[in-house]
């Protein structure tokens, strides 16, 4: 465990210089974590709200560096689509400013997607139309790819969902075309650096939704990922196929981060009743690696919600209702938090914050292996459509997004 969090922390410092940060999707090193202590109950009526803020259309997260905070929303400009990237002051909400970036994602679900990924004074994105995107900290667009053109790329049934990996002046982004399945390019101008062509039966592998993690398996570094047909590993310098093993659901949708458990063991879930599963990647002898499934259960079932390791338990949407609990050593079910109804996650030190897309709400838990207890909840009564934006937790406040508005809170 300690080589596993030392690699997280050196790719962390890499993006943000400050801990309390949330400086890409699901924090500094991708585990839904936030590297600070919260308050740990709020009162009868939740923790202060500090200010709100009107953006564009929405399912993505914020990233949050500092006083600032990026997140992207989709506006109808003259009767046409387009994407802004949003930059809001922490402490007041405040728009700073706003960029247009282009033609978004316009057929089912259209509302953007991705959390930008912000490393020195650039930030990167993937669109839900196939770009991926440059641009400086003030909101000038510096470069951008377009998958569909450069290779062949084809969108998911519901467009382009991922927030790029980044690392050594490499972005990660996932084509999923005849040319490339998985692609790295270079940050400092959107030149490829390499590809890694995956298929299935002659017919090439497709995008998924994922957002990669990078992770150093037995010594070597790898971006840990999903196809629409396979759960993959692969060289982080070279993009060559390191391992993979079949995994896809009746539709072949993995929109979940991998999320590693201990040195060498990663636990994935895809919703739509299929199994959460834990797979141990082994060294053989000849150097070559390979994929172990340990354990799988269908008592866990995050579409979209992600999963999280917090106190030595893996917390998850419930197959059945609820969130569930399950010993990551085994993949039993400890117990089922009922209160709690298909949940996005984020946990801090000292607590685990779940936001219900079943009815809106938000709570507050104390959970370990042995039980759980509410310390808190309050409803987000702003904002439209489906409750699919991940919280986030960065400098003492938590920030609720819900369609076209942003909200802050003290957890401080």
């Amino acid at each position: 465990m300690k080589k596993l969090i030392s690699a997280f922390l050196i790719a962390a410092l890499a993006i943000s210089a400050h801990a309390a940060d949330w400086p890409q999707w699901r924090g500094s090193n991708r585990l839904g974590a936030a590297d600070e202590t919260i308050k740990p109950e709020w009162p009868t009526e939740g923790p202060k709200e500090l200010w709100r803020a009107t953006l564009g259309a929405g399912y993505s997260a914020p990233a949050v560096v500092g006083e600032k905070l990026y997140i992207t929303g989709n506006l109808k400009i003259n009767d046409e689509l387009r994407g802004h990237l949003f930059a809001i002051d922490t402490a007041t909400g405040k728009e700073l400013w706003r960029t247009d970036y282009g033609q978004e994602w316009s057929k089912n679900y259209p509302s953007t997607r991705t959390t930008p990924t912000v490393v020195g004074d650039k930030l990167y994105f993937i669109s839900g139309s196939m770009d991926v995107l440059c641009l400086s900290t003030e909101g000038k667009i510096i470069w951008r790819v377009n998958m569909a053109e450069r290779f062949q790329g084809k969108p998911p049934m519901w467009g382009y969902a991922e927030s790029p990996l980044i690392y050594d002046n490499k972005i990660i982004c996932h084509p999923g075309g005849p040319d490339a399945t998985v692609a790295a390019l270079d940050i400092n101008g959107g030149n490829t650096l390499w590809t890694a062509k995956l298929a299935t039966n002659n017919t090439p592998d497709g995008s998924t939704y994922c957002s990669p993690i990078l992770l150093t398996l037995h010594g070597t570094r790898q971006v840990v990922t999903h196809t629409n047909n396979h759960f993959i590993g692969l060289n982080a310098d070279t993009g060559q196929l390191l391992w993979q093993t079949p995994y896809k659901n009746f539709r072949g949708i993995h929109p979940n981060t991998p999320q590693p458990i201990g040195n060498d063991t990663i636990a994935i879930s895809s919703g739509y009743e299929f199994e959460t599963r834990l797979y141990r990647i082994n060294k053989n002898t000849d150097g070559s690696f390979a994929a172990e499934q340990l354990w799988t259960t269908k008592d866990a079932d995050a579409q979209v919600h992600g999963i999280v390791l917090h106190n030595n338990v893996l917390f998850s949407s419930a197959t059945k209702g609820g969130m569930s609990a399950i010993d990551p050593k085994t993949g039993q079910t400890l117990y089922r938090v009922k209160e709690v109804e298909k949940p996005s996650l984020v946990k801090s030190a000292n607590r685990l914050i779940a936001y219900s897309e079943k009815n809106g709400n938000v709570y507050l838990l104390d959970a370990t292996p042995e039980k759980y207890t509410i310390q808190g909840q309050f409803p987000i009564t702003f904002g439209e459509l489906q409750h699919w934006a991940h919280p986030v937790i960065a400098n003492g406040k938590l920030y609720i997004r819900h369609g076209t508005v942003l909200a802050a809170y003290n957890v401080k």
